[in-house]
């Protein structure tokens, strides 16, 4: 789109620029290629951009209101804050053939993030487990577990996440107590505490836990 500034043109036309300058309007044609779309830095960032997309495409459902929105992020989708979140964490890119079999996922890994107390649970042999404080609880909250394995072979091995929300129904369910998973098979874990509120969730800020 061009706009006319006085006499001068100025903006972009179909494939040519149109500038004004020193009261000239210049026109130059775009570029067609960019010397550094392959540098090693560009490659870094499309590297860590996709992997992250991998693992947003893995997890979307079971973080879908794991990002609580606030004022200044109100607007963003749970996608746009879940990689804003997760390109900090990404260093080096994965093959997509890897991803796609199963057999890797990046760690560190966000699943969640907000304002609630964090969960700090802790590894026990095979068991995930997390001490239950009722003053930071209430009714109607919402516990959910995630988690990431691979299952089958090498040969035939697929990536499985799957997610389960436990809902804080009555007072009898908010007590100190001790929570502890099923056993665990390997893979990567997280409990997320969230809370409903008018839109949306209220939510902890949880990395998943390699086992």
């Amino acid at each position: 789109m061009a706009k006319l500034l006085g006499k001068e043109l100025s903006g972009r036309l179909d494939s040519v620029v149109l500038q004004a300058m020193d009261g000239y309007s210049i026109v130059r044609s775009m570029p067609s290629r960019y010397k550094d779309r392959k540098s090693k830095t560009q490659l870094i960032q499309r590297g860590k951009m996709r992997n992250v997309l991998m693992q947003y495409k893995y997890l979307k459902d079971a973080v879908n209101c794991c990002f609580e929105k606030g004022p200044n992020n109100f607007h963003l989708t749970t996608y746009n804050r879940f990689l804003k979140s997760n390109l900090q964490y990404q260093d080096a890119p994965l093959e997509t053939a890897d991803y796609n079999s199963g057999k890797c996922f990046m760690t560190p890994c966000c699943v969640s993030e907000g304002t609630l107390e964090p969960i700090v649970p802790r590894v026990v042999d095979n068991h995930l487990e997390l001490e239950m404080e009722p003053e930071a609880w209430q009714l109607g909250d919402i516990l959910r577990f995630i988690s990431v394995r691979t299952d089958g072979g090498n040969g035939a091995s697929v990536l499985n996440v799957a997610y389960s929300d436990t809902v804080i129904q009555a007072s009898s369910d908010v007590r100190y107590c001790t929570i502890s998973s099923e056993p665990l098979t390997p893979g990567m874990y997280a409990w997320v505490h969230l809370r409903p509120k008018s839109k949306g969730m209220y939510a902890s800020t949880q990395m998943l836990i390699k086992i």
